[in-house]
């Protein structure tokens, strides 16, 4: 597929993918007789990948350091295991983190509900600490 057709399936931009492809977070294609680009199934679930790293978080110094890992193959699956390892425990917290937050705003809409519904007096309702 040419690069209009990648950025359609991949959701970037075509701008983004030249980045990318600069930056070298997606392989060069091949080209066609043309010159224009060319690209397989291969790049998209790549393209998968990485915006599943960036969408969690990671940045694109780390995200190049997968990069540069992975091409020495099977080798450096240690050091990769080690990124994403350290990146997923980071993923966790953060979901720890939302799951508080979380909480914290249930129980807000749980008491207003109440309120509005009349089971609680909303004019009798205190700031506290775990009420916030």
């Amino acid at each position: 597929m040419q690069i209009g057709e990648f950025s359609k399936h991949s959701g970037l931009t075509i701008d983004a993918i030249r980045y990318y492809e600069k930056i070298g977070l997606i392989p060069l294609p091949l080209r066609d007789s043309g010159g224009r680009r060319i690209y397989g199934e291969d790049h998209l679930v790549w393209v998968d990948f990485l915006e599943v790293l960036k969408s969690t978080g990671m940045g694109v110094k780390d995200m190049a350091s997968y990069v540069e890992l992975r091409t020495h193959g099977a080798k450096s699956i240690p050091e990769r295991l080690e990124l994403l390892t350290r990146h997923h425990q980071k993923v966790r917290k953060e979901i720890e983190r939302l799951q508080k937050i979380d909480a914290v705003l249930s129980d807000k809409i749980t008491t207003f509900n109440a309120v509005l519904s009349g089971e609680i007096d909303g004019d009798t309702l205190t700031c506290k600490k775990e009420n916030r």
